[in-house]
Parts: structure tokens; sequence; C-alpha cells
């Protein structure tokens, strides 16, 4: 089945270029006379293999390579799979440990729960240091109000888009059923399609498969008929707390279910998945692909 590509990927680094570049010429300025690197931390909500924030950090790292005297740290705090108080406290911790006296001169938060870690430390650990934010879907003034310096870069909602394409790819379909889990990204992404119900509820009706086990999803995947179609919002974490790549997870739907699906994730053909606002159908056992 075709694929629908949109400009996000492009427009995004792009973006988060002239983002940094605003922060990275701050801070020539104030060390002009300086001959030492500057030191950027990059704090990313995920880890290395989630292909979504993986494009992230190439477009981070391809802004960068091309940077004489800058010191690149990654740090990845792993929300897919640890997300707990006691863990996050534990994380604090270690970033006192590692950054108390480091010298960090930009932060780069990639995702909301990097972002909100780092706003929960800031103070402390990287005062006037410039922030720059990416991956937020939606940022509130009060959230990030008395942060300054702090630049940032907000995510296009494109789940009604999508739904409209959705009916202009399967016109005849009678429900449209959305699959999420439990995480921070499932939560936001459901309640997006939970607010377009009165938009779209004269045309279609909308089903919700949220924070069910693997095995849950497989028995109700068969339920669902022929004259319906699967939105894939975001299942990397089961209710028994299995991990999944986006991947895999979209596989298992896809290769388990009758009806079509779609998302708005994307595929890179040969290599898996790219974050950006793609449209992809697929076919029972098949991932589309451009």
């Amino acid at each position: 089945m075709k694929t629908t590509r949109c400009l996000f990927p492009k427009l995004f680094f792009l973006s988060l270029f002239l983002c940094l570049f605003v922060s990275i010429t701050s801070l020539s300025f104030a060390s002009q006379k300086e001959t030492k690197n500057q030191k950027i931390l990059v704090v990313n909500s995920y880890h290395p293999g989630y292909e979504w924030s993986d494009d992230i950090m190439l477009g981070i790292r391809d802004v960068f390579d091309s940077q004489k005297n800058i010191d690149l740290i990654i740090e990845y705090l792993d929300t897919k799979r640890h997300f707990t108080k006691s863990y996050f406290r534990q994380a604090e911790e270690l970033f006192r440990h590692k950054y108390k006296s480091a010298n960090i001169d930009l932060v780069i938060a990639s995702d909301d729960n990097a972002l909100d870690f780092i706003l929960g430390i800031r103070e402390e650990l990287f005062p006037d240091i410039p922030l720059v934010f990416c991956g937020i879907d939606h940022i509130q003034q009060e959230r990030i109000a008395d942060q300054e310096p702090i630049f940032g870069i907000e995510e296009a909602d494109s789940t009604a888009s999508t739904i409209d394409l959705i009916f202009s790819i399967s016109p005849g379909i009678e429900s449209l059923t959305f699959i999420a889990d439990k995480t921070s990204t499932g939560k936001l992404m459901v309640d997006r399609a939970r607010k377009l119900e009165r938009t779209f509820k004269k045309n279609i009706h909308f089903n919700y498969l949220i924070g069910v086990s693997e095995e849950e999803l497989l028995l109700a995947l068969k339920d669902i008929p022929r004259n319906a179609a699967i939105f894939y919002l975001s299942f990397i974490r089961d209710s028994n707390g299995k991990v999944f790549s986006i991947e895999d997870s979209m596989k298992l739907i896809a290769e388990n279910v009758n009806a079509p699906v779609y998302c708005s994730w994307g595929f890179k053909p040969g290599t898996g998945v790219l974050g950006g606002n793609v449209l992809s159908g697929y076919k029972q056992g098949e991932i589309a692909a451009d």
C-alpha cells in the first residue's frame, strides 16, 4: 500500500538547527576569549534503539559533527523501561555526582520525560545555562515559566489529518480502534483521539484498546472485523511491563488482524521505523513502505 510522506523530519532538523544555533551563538559571544571546548549535555528520554528518538539524535549529531571545540555528552534516561519514582531519585543523584562541577555550557532535552527531569534539577545543577527542548507535543507556558534562557520546538498534532487520510483510503470503514499503551506518550495520544470523537462521531465509531497485555491485545485483534480499521498510537510497553520496539509492536498488530492498520509513524525501507508524520497502511502480514 502506498504511503504518504510529510516533510516533518527535514523541517524538524532545520528547526532544531536554528534553535541550537541561537544558543550556540550566545555561548560563543560569551566565551570569545576562551579556548576551552563547549560542553553540551544531551538528555534523551528513552534508550538507544528506540527509533523515534534515534532520529532526533541523528539530527543533533548532524548539527554538531561540523562544529569545532564541542564536547557532546549524551545521557539516556531509558524511561520506556524504567519509570518509578525511586528510579528518578537515583537518576537525580547520579546527575548530581556527574554534573555538579562539570561546567556544562548547554543542555538539550529530548521529549517530555527528559525535559521534566531537567527542569526539576536545573536550579541546582544548571542555573542560567541555556536549555533547548525538542520532541514536545505541546508546551504550556506555565511549565517553562521563569526558566530562561530556554528555547524549544513544538511538534504538530497530526491525529485529525491522519483520520481524514484514513477515510480517504478506506471510505467504507465503520469503526476505528485506537491502540495505545499507558506510557506518557500513549496517554497523550489517547487524549487527543478522544477530543476528536465529537468531530467524527457521525461518520465512524471510536473504540480503544489501552494498556493491555500482549496476550489481551492478540485476543482483541481477532474480533476486529474487516470493515473496521486500526489506528496505532503507541504500544511500546504492555500491562505486564514487556517492552517492544516500535517496529516489533507494529508487526505484532499488522500480522494478527484482518482489518487495515494505520499510524502516524513511518518506515525507512529495509531499516525499520523512521520518526515523522507519515501515514502508513498495512495489509495483514506486511508492512507498507515507500
